[in-house]
């Protein structure tokens, strides 16, 4: 089923995207103010590092979209997606437990507010679970897309087939503008030979 496959894949990468944005968002005005310490400017490089593998990945599938179909670009994208993303996650749940659970709330508001901290700790575990479904997905469909059919055995058939370009009664026609090998032409007169052989017994 590669169009369900297909499907939840987009979605989820799309779902990706936004959380990281968001993430961007919560953290854009502490390391614009200079007030972010080293785990949120990780947190925020993760995420800028994050939203550069979609315009590589959309361009990858572009240039190769005449290649055939394989789930190894699927499995590398959301595996480095996840990575990205669980990265912040561990960081940012170790910092947020000092200081009795209110480091990472004093460094995102001034007042100690833990709202921005829950949600920026939230979309960075939505965005690592999602990435982590789309990796499974990516590994059940192994052929994804239109896969390249080519024929279990290699088409052998004989010139004189009815299904051939030129038959051998063509053959005789066309001497002049086809002509044959001599290999062939060798193999042709012995064949005849041996008919006319079996022919000259009586019956």
């Amino acid at each position: 089923m590669p169009f369900p496959f297909a499907l939840s894949r987009g979605l989820l990468l799309l779902a990706i995207g936004v959380c990281n944005v968001t993430s961007i968002v919560i953290l854009k005005p502490v390391i614009v103010g200079h007030t972010a310490g080293p785990f949120e400017v990780i947190a925020a490089v993760s995420s800028i590092a994050a939203l550069l593998v979609f315009p590589i990945t959309f361009a990858f599938l572009f240039f190769r979209r005449h290649a055939e179909a394989s789930n190894i670009r699927n499995l590398a994208t959301f595996g480095t997606l996840w990575l990205l993303d669980i990265t912040p996650c561990i960081l940012l749940t170790i910092h947020a437990r000092r200081n009795n659970a209110t480091a990472l709330c004093h460094d995102l508001s001034q007042t100690g507010d833990c709202t921005m901290a829950n949600a920026l700790l939230a979309v960075f575990y939505i965005s690592s679970i999602f990435a982590l479904i789309a990796f499974v997905f990516a590994y059940i469909d192994k052929h994804p897309g239109i896969t390249k059919v080519s024929p279990r055995y290699p088409v052998t058939k004989a010139a004189s087939s009815r299904f051939a370009a030129f038959q051998y009664p063509l053959d005789v026609e066309l001497e002049n503008v086809y002509p044959e090998p001599p290999s062939r032409k060798a193999k042709h007169t012995k064949k005849a030979r041996s008919q006319e052989r079996w022919t000259e017994i009586p019956v």
